[in-house]
């Protein structure tokens, strides 16, 4: 039971690498957090990609087999997902996951409830499940709140239910949304007080170091607009002039990606990159010490990538199959 319930929080928090409900609300989110990110799972399966992704899946020996004991053991519905918000401090293995749709928390709570070694209380008229290494609480129906740990949680119900401090604005979040709209996915992170948090030993150049000393939030989102699927990277950096130097950085990439049949020789040792970089059509914009890049790209020649390297791996399942 331990390991079931730490496997789906864990399967949360690791997909959901952040308005409306199906966005983020930031006033749900406490000012603790220095990284939060945020799956659309409506906006994933409605996309090209997320339809032929799952579809692919379905392909797969025994999955609907699987999907069906998921529902009836657990109470969770993978075709009825909704979205999934996640934020943390930075510090490894801790954080707080809110998930809607696609849960019938009183079945997963029926399912807690048979195990002894599950700890169960009401704190504040809100049931808490608890391990060691895990916690959740149901919000509704189909809505739940899980962290890594029982106090994390409590801080976590506390910003939910609107007994904490809400989070500042977020203009990388706002710029995010103006570059992607509808986004699938979103993250974004403080990266100061994110890398704080990290365990000493991960070392970078001096380079990264002094660009990641001269920026505050930035942030990743990723979604379709039409025909195209859409990147959108954002930095907000410690003042204009440093803005204005990133801008310009920037726009020098763009310029050399523009450049794709010269500068191919530069990758000979990856040619799925030199296949990739043509089809990459990139913009660089800036508003005030905000500085973003777009990255757009033919959501069918990506299709076509993907189904390539699916083709690959069933195939090398196929052969070790035969094999034994």
């Amino acid at each position: 039971m331990k390991k079931t319930l730490l496997l789906l929080s864990t399967l949360l928090v690791t997909i959901s690498g952040t308005a409306s409900e199906k966005q983020i609300g930031l006033e749900k989110i406490p000012p603790s957090a220095n990284w939060i990110a945020h799956l659309d799972f409506e906006a994933f399966r409605s996309s090209k990609i997320g339809a032929f992704v799952l579809q692919d899946i379905l392909k797969a020996p025994h999955i609907e087999q699987k999907m069906t004991g998921l529902k009836n053991a657990f109470g969770v519905d993978i075709d009825q997902l909704g979205f999934v918000t996640a934020y943390g401090s930075g510090e490894k293995n801790v954080g707080v996951v809110y998930a809607q749709g696609g849960f019938n928390t009183k079945q997963l709570e029926g399912f807690a409830s048979l195990n002894e070694k599950v700890e169960i209380k009401t704190v504040k008229g809100q049931k808490i499940y608890s391990t060691p290494k895990v916690a959740f609480s149901p919000l509704g129906p189909d809505s739940m709140i899980a962290a890594t740990n029982e106090e994390i949680l409590k801080a976590g119900l506390n910003a939910r239910l609107g007994n904490n401090t809400k989070q500042k604005k977020n203009p990388i979040l706002d710029r995010l949304n103006e570059l992607v709209k509808k986004p699938i996915a979103t993250i974004t992170a403080q990266i100061s007080k994110v890398r704080k948090m990290e365990k000493p030993g991960r070392s970078i150049s001096a380079a990264e170091q002094a660009i990641m000393e001269k920026l505050d939030w930035a942030g990743v989102a990723l979604g379709e607009s039409g025909e195209s699927i859409r990147i959108a990277c954002v930095m907000n950096t410690e003042n204009i002039q440093t803005a204005e130097h990133v801008e310009n950085i920037l726009r020098g990439v763009s310029s050399l990606l523009s450049l794709s049949t010269e500068i191919e020789p530069l990758f000979q040792n990856d040619p799925k990159l030199n296949k990739i970089i043509p089809h990459i059509k990139t913009s660089v914009s800036r508003k005030s010490q905000i500085v973003g890049m777009q990255l757009e790209m033919d959501t069918a020649f990506l299709l076509e990538m993907i189904e390539e390297e699916m083709a690959k791996k069933r195939k090398v399942i196929e052969n070790s199959s035969v094999q034994e």
